[in-house]
């Protein structure tokens, strides 16, 4: 199951309910804007995936109803961010 939005960059993860707060989060900590970073989500299991793997992920899991080529957090029902 998709957990929580997440950015990596620096070799860390800032996460949160959607990526706009993930990237919020890093630039509060690293004072830099993450132009350049990898953009996924976090799994109830730790896993980091990326965009594309998350949404075969959150289909195979039936936490979407489509099969999407890439997963954005609008993209999953309300309330799926457990924190």
């Amino acid at each position: 199951m998709i957990k929580k939005a997440a950015v990596f960059k620096n070799g860390k993860y800032f996460t949160g309910p959607d990526h706009s707060v993930c990237k919020r989060n890093c630039i509060a900590a690293l004072e830099v804007e993450p132009f350049e970073t990898d953009y996924g989500f976090i799994t109830d299991t730790g896993e980091f995936l990326s965009r594309t793997m998350a949404a075969t992920h959150a289909w195979k899991c039936g936490q979407v109803n489509q099969l999407w080529e890439k997963l954005y957090s609008h993209q999953l029902p309300d309330g799926y961010s457990i924190e």
